[in-house]
């Protein structure tokens, strides 16, 4: 671990492998054409990859959707370093699809405040799973063990990016 205020360890821990088949469900939903049938929870994210150029899609949970503006927020559980999170701060996404819904839209990263009011946001909203958040993300090597023991804070640690449709909310 640093030194400093992140309590991320500069390695992960390995996820353990029924986390890792349960988690990649979503992926492989969606590589099958089948991602709708997840609703709006999960979203794919069409990127580029920053070293390779190459057209990337990632599957990611949304932590909060806003009917109204159509956003979609989406944390990343590996912090800064998680290579989709790394390519989107080089190159914008190309495309997002969830549910029956796919549209180019526009993104923007979250301010720690903002996470804040999300991570506060789920925890209200999705009681049960922000209760066993801490013990989840460690099974799946997002966080070491007993890092966290509020959920709030630990949901609050990852950095938040948000799409909504380029052009207002997809019908």
């Amino acid at each position: 671990m640093d030194s400093g205020n992140n309590p991320r360890p500069t390695t992960r821990p390995r996820p353990r492998p029924w986390a890792k088949v349960v988690f990649d469900a979503p992926n492989w939903l969606y590589g099958h054409g089948l991602g709708w049938t997840l609703g709006g929870r999960f979203l794919a994210v069409q990127h580029v990859g920053r070293k390779s150029g190459r057209d990337l899609t990632t599957v990611l949970e949304v932590v909060v959707h806003d009917p109204v503006t159509d956003e979609r927020i989406v944390a990343s559980a590996y912090g800064p370093t998680a290579n989709w999170y790394r390519n989107l701060q080089e190159h914008p996404a190309t495309l997002v699809r969830t549910g029956r819904a796919e549209f180019v839209p526009e993104q923007r990263f979250l301010t720690p405040e903002e996470g804040r009011e999300v991570a506060e946001r789920f925890g209200r909203a999705h009681r049960f799973e922000a209760r066993v958040g801490p013990r989840v993300m460690a099974a799946i090597g997002a966080v070491p063990a007993g890092t966290f023991d509020d959920p709030v804070e630990m949901f609050a640690s990852f950095p938040m990016v948000a799409f909504r449709p380029e052009h207002g909310p997809v019908l």
